[in-house]
C-alpha cells in the first residue's frame, strides 16, 4: 500500500490501491479547497515532490498543461499514487486541515504496518511500464 506525505506538515496517509490522492486525504479526515472532483476546474491542484502518479483517464491540457506535469503539478482529484510513497506540497491557498482527527488516528497503526512491510524493500513502481500520463519526480 502506497504512503502519501503532505507538505507543509509533513502529514503521512496511507493510500489504498487505485485511490486517488483526495479520496485517501479526506478518508484520514483531512480536506482541503477542491472542485469538481473530476479534473475539470483545477482547484486541487499540487505539487509533486517525489514518487509517481498517474491518471486512469485524459486530463485535460486546459486544466493541467504539459508544462505543469513537467514542473510535477498534479491533480489531486485524479491523480493515483503509482510509487511506494509519493511526496506532495500543497498550495499555500489549497487550505489544507485536519477536521476529524479520530480518522487520522485510526491510520496511523495502519502506516506502521506498512512502514515494516515496505522496510529493506527497492521502492516498486506500479505503473507497469512507461505510460504518457506518469508524473515521476524526484527530491532535488
Amino acid at each position: 500500500m502506497p504512503l502519501l506525505r503532505m507538505q507543509p506538515g509533513d502529514i503521512v496517509l496511507p493510500v489504498r490501491e487505485g485511490e486517488t490522492i483526495l479520496a485517501a486525504a479526506c478518508r484520514d479526515g483531512f480536506t482541503y479547497r477542491f472542485g469538481c472532483r473530476r479534473g475539470g476546474c483545477g482547484i486541487c491542484k499540487a505539487d509533486l515532490v517525489s514518487g509517481a502518479v498517474g491518471y486512469d483517464t485524459t486530463v485535460a491540457d486546459s486544466v493541467l498543461g504539459e508544462q505543469e506535469k513537467a514542473a510535477g503539478v498534479v491533480l489531486t482529484c485524479r491523480a493515483r499514487i503509482l510509487s511506494d510513497e509519493a511526496v506532495l506540497r500543497m498550495r499555500p491557498d489549497s487550505k489544507l486541515k485536519l477536521v476529524f482527527p479520530w480518522l487520522l488516528a485510526a491510520t496511523q497503526q495502519e502506516i506502521e504496518q506498512i512502514r515494516r512491510a515496505n522496510a529493506g524493500h527497492a521502492i516498486n513502481d506500479r505503473s507497469g511500464g512507461a505510460r504518457s500520463n506518469i508524473v515521476q519526480r524526484r527530491r532535488p
